[in-house]
């Protein structure tokens, strides 16, 4: 075993526990904690000349945890594209929810979303349907509707701005919900 691999070995624990108590959330500490070693493993040269690497590590954990931070204040809107952004996406949302409580909040999300999908004009609900919840991309759907894709960004960036919209009420009751199963006040 290498250094490198018993020094990430033996701060695996400290580092974890590190991004559990930051973000209250086990799989973003794996996620965070993964990408962190991912960085070690794929600049071994430059981390080889590092004098003191567990500082450097838990250095490197911080700022990770900043741009966690970072991304996470920017994620005060519900979003339908998981593409635009890393935002608590509407299928986190739906997908975010257990016992009872959270499933009548979830069946009334869900009976507005398809209401406010409804209530969307033809060209823009074609858009989210085929895009957003059919994953086609916007080039294939520029070739086969014949319309440019400049057109179709700007009909899913409206269709979107409407569904928040729509979904506003949801979005507020959604972020008090976690901050409530995360313990944040």
């Amino acid at each position: 075993m290498s250094a490198v691999q018993r020094l990430l070995q033996d701060e695996e624990e400290k580092l974890y526990q590190l991004f559990l108590y930051k973000t209250g959330d086990p799989h973003e500490a794996r996620d965070l904690l993964q990408d962190l070693y991912e960085s070690v493993l794929g600049s071994l040269d430059s981390f080889a000349l590092v004098e003191d690497q567990a500082a450097w590590l838990f250095r490197a954990a911080h700022n990770r945890i900043t741009d966690w931070y970072r991304k996470r204040s920017r994620r005060n809107e519900v979003s339908l594209d998981c593409e635009e952004d890393e935002s608590a996406s509407l299928l986190d949302m739906l997908s975010d929810f257990e016992g009872l409580e959270d499933r009548f909040f979830r069946d009334a999300l869900y009976d507005a979303l398809f209401q406010a999908l409804d209530a969307l004009p033809e060209k823009l609900r074609m858009v989210i349907r085929a895009q957003a919840l059919e994953g086609q991309s916007f080039r294939e759907l520029a070739e086969e509707w014949d319309v440019p894709m400049g057109t179709l960004l700007s009909r899913k960036r409206e269709a979107l701005r409407l569904l928040r919209e729509a979904l506003a009420d949801f979005a507020d009751v959604w972020h008090e919900m976690r901050n409530e199963k995360r313990g944040v006040i």
